[in-house]
């Protein structure tokens, strides 16, 4: 991963092969962001999408193991046990230029990726909403 601070943001260039929650978490824990939102586009492979099923509160997932193209990564950055953790969705294209999208799971960069992570000066928590059984920002 590769990252340069411009005007009070990260802009950030995965490279090949890295797990990109787990590259944007560990940039964040290195910079002592508690608190963002992320943007970003590139290529993935053996990505996994999950939708979040209200009637069963559980995740429905399912594994994109061919390469394609990140057409949008939208998320933010919140503390989960004082730590920093990212809740991105994803639209993905595919060869025929059609588009799969949800809550992203994993992904690993297939080309690049690349993102701009805007840090917020002032931590943030998530905690447990017993109603939906996730973690949600506490405001």
């Amino acid at each position: 991963m590769l990252h340069r601070h411009l005007d009070g943001r990260v802009l950030v260039k995965l490279e090949r092969g890295e797990e990109v929650l787990q590259a944007l978490t560990e940039l964040c824990v290195e910079h002592d962001i508690g608190c963002a939102s992320l943007v970003g586009i590139g290529a993935v492979k053996e990505a996994e999408l999950g939708y979040y099923d209200l009637d069963t509160m559980t995740y429905l997932t399912r594994a994109f193991p061919e390469i394609r193209e990140l057409v949008s990564l939208v998320g933010n950055v919140a503390l989960v046990d004082g730590k920093p953790f990212i809740h991105a969705h994803a639209s993905l294209g595919d060869r025929d230029l059609s588009l799969v999208g949800g809550h992203l799971v994993r992904a690993t960069v297939a080309v690049t990726v690349e993102a701009f992570v805007n840090p917020n000066s002032s931590p943030v928590e998530r905690a447990l909403d017993a109603e939906v059984k996730l973690k949600l920002l506490e405001l």
